[in-house]
């Protein structure tokens, strides 16, 4: 499986995540701040 990482640019948390939940992060924001996140913020690792 494929791991991401999530850079949120409002509150700069670093977070890993699978597939599905990078997909569920942009949708939803981050689960840190609940800041909106883009495509670009997420990073394949």
């Amino acid at each position: 499986m494929k791991s991401y990482e999530l850079r949120c640019p409002n509150c700069e948390s670093r977070i890993d995540f699978g597939h599905a939940a990078a997909e569920a992060t942009v949708e939803h924001g981050c689960p840190m701040c609940g800041g909106a996140i883009t495509g670009d913020h997420v990073i394949l690792g």
